[in-house]
Order: structure tokens, then C-alpha cells, then sequence
């Protein structure tokens, strides 16, 4: 089945929901991996206050956040020192991230010629 998604309303938020929903053939851990991935992505376009509608996030933005998740420590609000998100993230851990999000705005394209 295709969800064919609607680009002048679509927010970021109902893009990561759709997306995720999309790859239920993926195994629990690649999904659950996506879904941090994502999730994480719409906390910083939230704390960043980036336009909600999803074909208003430009490349500019992407890289954005990638740098922040390169160089930030405390990433995600969190200040437990413990935690993952306390060093500075692995060049694959930054890779990962771009991965899933150029997959995601490609799989938009594939579903509705493009944001």
C-alpha cells in the first residue's frame, strides 16, 4: 500500500510519522534507529523554531543540524554526563543521521514528485 502524502500541508512532524510508518517491512531495531534518529531531528527544528511545513527544510538546515550533532555535547536537552549525548557524536554516528534523512526526503519525493 502507498500513502500518498499531501506536500502543501505536510509538516515535518507528519513526514517523520508517515516515514516511519512506511518501513514497517524494516526489522524493530532498524525502525527503532530511525525513529532516534528523526525524533532527535524534530527536537532541533523545534528548539531552533525552523518552519513546520517539510518542503520549507532546506539543505542549509540539514547540514545545520548534522554539524550540531558533530561538535555539541549534551545533545538533546539532556545534562546527565552519562549519557551518549555527552561527547561529541562518532563521524558515523553523523553519517547515520544524514542517511536516514536523505532517505526519508527522497522516499517523500518517490511518494509525491517531491516536497
Amino acid at each position: 500500500m502507498v500513502t500518498k502524502l499531501k506536500p502543501a500541508t505536510l509538516t515535518l512532524s507528519s513526514l517523520v510519522e508517515e516515514y516511519i510508518k512506511s518501513n514497517i517491512q524494516l526489522s524493530e531495531n532498524t525502525v527503532k534507529s530511525y525513529r532516534i534518529c528523526l525524533s532527535n531531528l524534530l527536537w532541533y527544528a523545534q528548539k531552533n523554531h525552523w518552519h513546520k511545513a517539510a518542503r520549507d527544510i532546506t539543505r542549509s538546515h540539514i547540514q545545520e543540524f548534522l554539524a550540531y550533532i558533530s561538535r555539541e555535547r549534551n545533545r538533546w536537552g539532556y545534562t546527565d554526563p552519562s549519557h551518549s549525548s555527552a561527547r561529541p557524536a562518532s563521524q558515523g554516528t553523523v553519517h547515520r543521521y544524514g542517511r536516514v534523512i536523505k532517505r526519508m526526503f527522497r522516499w517523500a519525493c518517490d511518494e509525491e514528485e517531491c516536497l
